[in-house]
């Protein structure tokens, strides 16, 4: 008996080790593993906002890992949203519109994902333009404001064009003729917006020879610049002193006159008629700096010039267009270049 156990245990031993010296090969390719590492990361990043979304262009890692790119996986922070592809550049969409992002990018290979690449400069997505709809958002006298817009289709060679709904300087669309808070502010012609045009400004006698003069209305002259090149300060939206928000300038006098040929009455109860809801601020006075007319007359500059003077647009009992002296504080309404 004892020897028929030492026996069987022996030769279960043998066989076991025969057993599994021709099953290991079956299993040696299960337990193979890949060669390489994981990619280096993107470089590169650059971020181009559109409306509710964003493109993400990028440099491929100087590295692969030694396996080949399948993929980059785009995220922007905030919000987690996501755009993969197998190269540059990458779309997120359902961005918010007037959110900041930023953006990194990932690589992946057979191995996995590599870290992530350095953020990218914040963006903003930003709703398309639509005049009428969309709002100006700018800088003045020192003070975010945000004004509306109105389209106007006058036909012809003037076309539609696309104007600020109040005058610079006013706080809301004029509910009447005569509503204070819709006059805005006195420019004298050709002057940028720095504190001259508010009505209660101080004053100083004599011209200028500086396109930048200080912040006080200047009286006892037809000009208040007697310096070098004029007419350039109000031409264009690219004028030295163009009061008006960027891509915006003074409307030229044609253009002020399809406006006024569009009224109901030739007035100013047709310019208050019309969608821009003209009022009557009045001017202030290039001898000393005084008001007059307010809640009377109106008086719009445009661009244009005519010799020494630049024209206007005078709305009373009528509404004309006239030559007048640049020293004036008059009211200015902007339109889109």
């Amino acid at each position: 008996m004892i020897k028929k156990y030492i026996l069987t245990t022996l030769l279960f031993w043998v066989c076991s080790i025969a057993t599994s010296q021709i099953m290991l090969p079956a299993y040696q390719g299960m337990f193979s593993t890949k060669t390489g590492t994981v990619p280096g990361a993107p470089t590169s990043l650059v971020a181009t906002a559109g409306n509710a979304q964003a493109t993400v262009s990028f440099s491929a890692p100087t590295s692969d890992g030694g396996n080949a790119i399948n993929s980059y996986t785009a995220t922007s922070s905030p919000s987690g949203f996501t755009a993969s592809g197998a190269a540059s550049p990458l779309t997120l969409t359902g961005l918010s519109n007037g959110t900041s992002y930023t953006f990194t990018v990932v690589a992946t290979n057979a191995l996995g994902n590599s870290v992530a690449s350095l953020a990218s400069v914040s963006v903003t997505p930003i709703a398309p333009f639509v005049c009428g709809t969309s709002t100006v958002t700018f800088t003045y006298n020192g003070a975010f404001v945000t004004y509306g817009t109105v389209s106007r289709a006058y036909g012809g060679a003037v076309g539609t064009k696309c104007w600020l709904d109040r005058n610079l300087g006013a706080t809301r669309v004029a509910t009447s003729s005569t509503d204070p808070s819709s006059y805005g502010h006195l420019f004298q012609w050709g002057r940028g917006a720095d504190g001259h045009q508010i009505s209660t400004s101080g004053v100083t006698a004599g011209q200028s020879n500086s396109i930048t003069p200080g912040n006080t209305f200047r009286t006892g002259s037809s000009n208040w610049y007697n310096g070098i090149n004029p007419n350039n300060l109000w031409q264009g939206v690219s004028g030295a002193n163009n009061p008006c928000p960027s891509g915006y300038r003074l409307p030229t006098e044609v253009e002020w006159t399809a406006e006024r040929g569009s009224w109901s009455s030739q007035n100013s109860a047709g310019a208050f008629g019309s969608p821009l809801k003209l009022p009557i601020p009045g001017y202030r006075s290039l001898s000393n700096g005084s008001l007059g007319s307010v809640g009377t007359a109106g008086n719009y500059w445009s661009s244009t010039i005519s010799s020494t003077f630049s024209r206007n647009l005078w709305i009373h009992s009528t509404a004309t267009f006239n030559p007048d002296d640049r020293a004036y504080g008059e009211s200015v309404r902007c339109i889109k270049d």
